[in-house]
């Protein structure tokens, strides 16, 4: 069991027992009982060293054992007593836990702790995690990236629909850059058109406006696009 690292402390029995002492006897008083805590009972050249001569105040504080050496009756007394009450503390959580269960705690925390543990050598590396999927953006631009942010948050809150995972984003943008030909302006076009609709995803634009019929996934350009891309993003000054 290791040592215990304290001990009980009355601070109104200690001021009690030193009142007639000078401020460096009871300097010297309580590094003796610190020095009884951390080594035993003490022998007279340590007493002597401390103090630096006799001091019969000091000394009288401390009685002697059956090989001469000091000690000071009260501090022993209160450490075996703070002894007996962590043991017994100890018996009952055992108890508690049942035979075995203790066993049971030790090993899981050395598995656990070997687990996370990848040893070569004298070096101790931990394991690398995999690498998350960073999303590309076809067009770098601040503008755009703040208008596929709104309409992310347009799908999820008109048709309920997020992006599974970063490969699913990549995907729809990589759709979005191959309808409008790799051309930013067109890509903003084509998603504020959609949004504008009502729509779930991205239709090419119609250039020729005396085009009839034909595919009704086409749409025109709309000439108020340019403002219903400012009221979502405030600037179109980049990209128009």
């Amino acid at each position: 069991m290791a040592k215990d690292p304290a001990f009980i402390f009355y601070s109104a029995d200690f001021l009690t027992g030193v009142q007639f002492l000078s401020h460096e006897q009871r300097g010297k008083y309580i590094t003796l009982l610190c020095m009884q805590h951390q080594q035993g009972h003490l022998k007279e050249k340590h007493m002597l060293m401390v103090c630096g001569v006799y001091d019969a105040d000091v000394f009288e504080k401390f009685k002697q054992d059956e090989d001469g050496l000091y000690y000071n009756l009260r501090l022993e007394t209160e450490q075996k007593k703070r002894a007996h009450y962590n043991e017994s503390r100890r018996q009952n959580r055992a108890k508690k836990d049942g035979p075995g269960k203790e066993r049971k705690k030790t090993a899981k925390k050395k598995t656990a702790a070997a687990s996370k543990k990848i040893t070569t050598g004298d070096k101790q590396a931990k394991p690398q995690e995999p690498a998350k999927p960073v999303v590309e953006y076809p067009f770098e631009s601040a503008n755009f990236k703040k208008l596929w942010a709104h309409w992310k948050d347009y799908k999820s809150r008109e048709h309920g629909f997020e992006y599974a995972s970063a490969q699913s984003e990549q995907a729809a943008l990589k759709k979005l850059a191959k309808l409008s030909n790799g051309n930013e302006r067109t890509a903003m076009e084509i998603i504020a058109e959609s949004m504008a609709n009502g729509w779930k995803g991205f239709f090419e634009l119609n250039e020729n406006k005396n085009n009839a019929g034909g595919n009704n996934h086409k749409h025109e350009r709309n000439p108020g696009i340019k403002q219903t891309i400012y009221d979502i993003i405030g600037d179109t000054s980049r990209c128009f």
